[in-house]
Parts: structure tokens; C-alpha cells; sequence
């Protein structure tokens, strides 16, 4: 196999299986409930493999690495003193149980540069309702900190959309991890057939049952009595805005220059700054190429778009429009005004890139998890 085409970047999977009995998660219905490993000398010795093969980064893909903490000292234990030049990133998120500073130490030693903990939300009764009672936000907030300070990019999971979450509870979790410095967007849920989720809202009556809802981005096969899709895609956004650059970056000087006022500027101004800068414009106009640049949660859009379109197909108008919709969820917090995203189509000669997007304030209320959101982050 050439190795060459996956940039240096492979999946090892060092274990199988997770104890727990979380309602929302697939891993017990598909993987089974008994923890399943491999020996530490197969784990170092695949390693070794790849190395020889131009890999250095390793996404460890298990269903609860760190469900045994003894075994976890020993792995990271056993890479350091082999000496192993690797980085490992934890895409499955970890447990909070059992760790400490010590460990965060001795992953860093081993080559972990990022991770997440497991959470899904801020709120103590959600967390019980999910069987998930055992991680603690402040626990898990102190660990992020400690993480990022051993140059470990530290988040943890949050998730929006539960049958019986309501829209306050969204934005309550967003302003709560937004005022702790830990936003991310959240992952909108998905009832996934098996689990015990999923049939709670089947017994419910609140699965849709048209079928298209289950395939559409943005799209939610949800039909809650306590929310709709527009709050969940809305509380999605606006994590996706907010971990953007958030509405902490204030320079005033900057914001009060008229000549930072030229739409072509705003897109690359995002980042510097907050709610006056925008708030002076009516409406703007941004090409479909200026909003390639806009970060989302570190990662360019252009990567995120591309790459999806490459992936999996996905057809590149409904990305653009998701691009568009992050911008515009992203002026509304800026400014507390409403946004209509309005495309100006290219002509026909023009290719589909060279669509340009309107921003257009309107005179309709925010949306209700918005509003709530900066309720919340004015107490």
C-alpha cells in the first residue's frame, strides 16, 4: 500500500468494546458492552510499522481508551521508552475517570497533541437522563485547562437536539461553556436504531417518518414537542460561530474606523472583531470566495468544503449555503439583529463559486436559541 496518499495519517484501534450504558450512544449495541484489548507489545509493534511507512500521526479509534486507567499508564509508558516519535489524537473522546495531571503529563510525553472528553451537555439532570451522571463538568473544564497547558488541544463534546432537551437548556449550554472558555459546535444528535435513545423517542411518537429527514444535512429526524429543527440547527451554528473567534475580541479603535466599513474586508476582519463594527451595516454583500476564508472551529471552509464534496459528494451549492448560514448566524450574535442570507446568482457562463451572498437585516425577531443565548451571556 502507498502510504504516501493518506498524508502520514493512519487509525489504530487498541481496543474494543465500553461497559457503559450511555442511552444515546451506539458502541454497547454494535460493540458489545465487554472491553476488549490487545497486548501492548502488538500496539507498540504496529506502531513501529507504520513509523517505517512515513506515518507519524495515529488517531487512536477505541470505544473507551482510557476505561482502564492501569492499562493506559502502561501503553503511554511503553511508547516512551521505546522511544516512538509519534503523534496520537483521540477522535472518540476520552473518559474523565481517573484522570489527573500526571497522566495529561505522561500523555504529552507520549505524543498526544489532542483530545476531547466525553460530556454531550453542561446540564447535571440531561447528563443523568443519559446515563452519563459520572462526568462532571468542572471536572472535566479543569483538565481541559491542564491538557492545553501541556500544549494538548483539549475540548469536550457537546451535543444538541436530545428528545427531551428544550431550547433554554441549548443555550444554556452554549453560554455556559461559551463564558469558560470552552465553546465547540455541537453535534446535533442522531437517533441511532439499537440504542436506548431511539427507541424512548420512538415510544415517543416523535421520529419523523417521511425518511428524507434521516439523510439531509442539517436536517434533524427529530420532531419534538419541546423544540423544532431551527433550533437545533441554530444552536449548532452558533457554536460553530462562536468557536470561530467568539465576542470576546473587542478593539475599538479598529471597529471605529471607517475604513474597515468595505464589505470586502469583513470576512477577514471576523476574527478582530465584535458587535459595533457590524452593527453599522444594513446589509453587505460577500462572494462565495471570501467565505472559503472564514474559519470555523479552526478549520478553513474551503478544506471543509472541499473535502466533503470530494468525500462524499455532497452537492457544493448546499455547502455554500451552509458557509453563508455560519456568517449569518455569526451577525446576528454580533449585532442582536436578525440576517436574511439572500444568493445572487451567478450568470450561466459564471461557475457556481462566483455566487454571491446578500446579508440582509431584517426586521423579524432573532431566533428564540439565539435570543436566549444572549440573555444568558448578559447575567
Amino acid at each position: 500500500m502507498d502510504f504516501s496518499s493518506y498524508g502520514g495519517v493512519t487509525s489504530i484501534i487498541t481496543s474494543r468494546g465500553c461497559p457503559f450504558l450511555c442511552t444515546f450512544c451506539s458502541v454497547y449495541a454494535i460493540f458489545g458492552k465487554k472491553h476488549r484489548i490487545r497486548s501492548i507489545d502488538s500496539i507498540i509493534e504496529e506502531l513501529r510499522y507504520y513509523l517505517t511507512k512515513g506515518v507519524k500521526i495515529f488517531n487512536i479509534e477505541d470505544d473507551n481508551f482510557t476505561y482502564d486507567m492501569d492499562r493506559v499508564d502502561n501503553i503511554t509508558d511503553a511508547i516512551c521508552k521505546a522511544e516512538l516519535k509519534v503523534e496520537l489524537r483521540f477522535p472518540n473522546g476520552i473518559t474523565a475517570l481517573r484522570m489527573n495531571e500526571d497522566r495529561l503529563k505522561l500523555f504529552s510525553q507520549a505524543g498526544v497533541k489532542q483530545l476531547f472528553f466525553g460530556l454531550e451537555s453542561a446540564d447535571k439532570v440531561i447528563r443523568k437522563n443519559l446515563k452519563k451522571g459520572f462526568a462532571k463538568y468542572d471536572r472535566i473544564l479543569e483538565l481541559i485547562r491542564i491538557a492545553r497547558s501541556l500544549d494538548i488541544k483539549a475540548d469536550m463534546s457537546l451535543v444538541t437536539g436530545f428528545p427531551h432537551q428544550t431550547p433554554i437548556e441549548m443555550a444554556e449550554d452554549l453560554s455556559r461553556l461559551f463564558k469558560d472558555d470552552a465553546i465547540i459546535p455541537p453535534t446535533p444528535y442522531y437517533p441511532i436504531v439499537g440504542t436506548e435513545l431511539f427507541h424512548e423517542a420512538r415510544k415517543q411518537g416523535i421520529l419523523s417518518e417521511d425518511g428524507l429527514e434521516w439523510y439531509e444535512p442539517l436536517n434533524f429526524p427529530i420532531v419534538g414537542k419541546r423544540f423544532n429543527r431551527l433550533d437545533v440547527s441554530s444552536s449548532y451554528l452558533l457554536g460553530m460561530s462562536l468557536s470561530h473567534s467568539g465576542l470576546q475580541k473587542y478593539h475599538h479603535e479598529f471597529l471605529m474606523s471607517q475604513e474597515q466599513l468595505n464589505p470586502q474586508r469583513v470576512l477577514g476582519a471576523l476574527r478582530y472583531t465584535g458587535i459595533d463594527f457590524l452593527g453599522r451595516l444594513d446589509s453587505f454583500t460577500a462572494s462565495f470566495d471570501l467565505l472559503l476564508f472564514f474559519n470555523v472551529n479552526g478549520y478553513r471552509l474551503s478544506n471543509l468544503i472541499h473535502g466533503n464534496i470530494e468525500r462524499f459528494g455532497v452537492i457544493k451549492g448546499q455547502l455554500e449555503m451552509l458557509a453563508a448560514e455560519v456568517l449569518r448566524v455569526t451577525l446576528e450574535i454580533w449585532t442582536h439583529a436578525s440576517y436574511q442570507v439572500v444568493p445572487i446568482h451567478a450568470k450561466k457562463a459564471e461557475i457556481i463559486s462566483a455566487n454571491r451572498f446578500r446579508f440582509r437585516r431584517t426586521d423579524k425577531p432573532l431566533n428564540r436559541v439565539i435570543s436566549l443565548f444572549l440573555d444568558k451571556i448578559r447575567e
